[in-house]
């Protein structure tokens, strides 16, 4: 069954093009605490809804922009 993961690379690039080049810059930016976003980074958790949103919005992006599908 697939598995609905944070697309890694989407939010990095576009973190980067708004000055946040660390785990830290991001979750001062979104507000997303640094254990959830390492977690999600990593892969261990799925992303929920409001955290996307949180992750989605300051860089001017839709939440499914941030969602890849795993098999």
């Amino acid at each position: 069954m697939p598995v609905l993961r944070l697309n890694r690379a989407a939010l990095i690039k576009h973190a980067r093009r708004h000055g946040d080049e660390s785990a830290a810059a991001i979750s001062r930016t979104t507000g997303v605490p640094e254990s959830t976003l390492s977690a999600l980074l990593s892969g261990q958790r799925a992303p929920a809804m409001p955290t996307l949103v949180a992750l989605a919005s300051p860089y001017g992006l839709a939440s499914d922009d941030l969602l890849k599908v795993r098999p």
